[in-house]
């Protein structure tokens, strides 16, 4: 994690290094912040099934455990390939996070290379990894997928004592591709968003599913935390999440068809619900977040067919 934040923000991560107060570490990320409108844009990423299976089956606290341990994991991935670890190194890494791809090129490569064979092995598996490795390599952009996608969300976890700052991350169970839509913050402001979703595939009865993170946090000096919505979209179809983490209150999430991303973020905060399930035409959405309370407020979102 240190040497990602390094390499990418070297000024914030000296100033966090030297500071030996939690409150001025917080100024100091403050002071980045402010420097800095930017929202991150990332790609998706492909989930293994056992950990496509932990992060569905999750609740509450473990939610929150879920998800810190694949940004960690994340993370990890991302030091090896800068330090030029062999691919077969990282891929075994991979396999341990529970990550299989990163970004459309390399997800369809995996995909393809198990498709050719007839039974899934770990050695399969493995080689596939290794081979989507080598696609995202020659893109020259592996080590750039993985900043964007948690760049904006290590700082927080690790640096501020009251953030007040929304993960969500989506998983597309379903058939569909999905791209960005629009987002909308009643309160707070966005700080990051994948761009696209493609669907899932099966293959020897096991499910990969492609996943991405949004992310939302408070406005500097603002009084109150974080309210927002985002929308992805197909054809004719718009989807919408909302998640709320206010500095005083309880945060909440809610999902819905056919609602604006303002819509969706106004909805979430008069709705109150930690959990949600809507399902419209064969088609199923929900989220649920970790707990009521908390200034890092985590959500898992489901896209599925019903």
């Amino acid at each position: 994690m240190k040497s990602l934040l390094e390499k990418n923000h070297p000024s914030l991560y000296e100033k966090l290094e030297n500071e030996q107060c939690n409150e001025k570490k917080q100024e100091a990320y403050y002071e980045f912040v402010q420097s800095s409108n930017k929202i991150e844009k990332a790609d998706f990423f492909t989930l293994l099934p056992d950990k496509r299976a932990a992060l569905l089956d999750s609740t509450g606290k473990s939610i929150e455990k879920e998800l810190k341990s694949l940004v960690d994991g994340l993370s990890d991935i991302a030091d090896m390939v800068d330090k030029k670890k062999s691919h077969s190194e990282i891929a075994d890494k991979m396999m341990d996070v529970g990550v299989a791809a990163f970004g459309v090129l390399a997800s369809e490569a995996f995909e393809n290379t198990l498709k050719d064979h007839d039974k899934l092995t770990t050695e399969v598996i493995k080689s596939a990894i290794e081979i989507a490795l080598d696609v995202a390599e020659n893109l020259g952009e592996i080590g750039e997928i993985i900043a964007a996608i948690i760049l904006v969300i290590i700082p927080i976890i690790y640096f501020m004592l009251k953030p007040a700052f929304t993960t969500v991350l989506i998983i597309n169970d379903s058939d569909e591709d999905y791209k960005f839509g629009k987002h909308f913050n009643t309160h707070g402001k966005t700080t990051s968003y994948t761009t696209s979703i493609t669907s899932t595939f099966e293959k020897d009865g096991q499910t990969f599913s492609n996943a991405g993170f949004f992310t939302s946090s408070k406005k500097d000096g603002a009084l109150y935390g974080t309210q927002s919505g985002f929308t992805l979209l197909t054809g004719q179809e718009t989807l919408a999440f909302g998640a709320e983490c206010p500095l005083n209150g309880s945060n909440n999430c809610y999902c819905e068809f056919d609602k604006s991303a303002e819509q969706i973020s106004k909805l979430t905060e008069k709705k109150k619900d930690l959990y949600h399930e809507v399902s419209k035409g064969g088609l199923g959405l929900n989220i649920r977040g970790n707990s009521k309370s908390g200034g890092l407020a985590w959500f898992i979102g489901r896209i599925y067919n019903t």
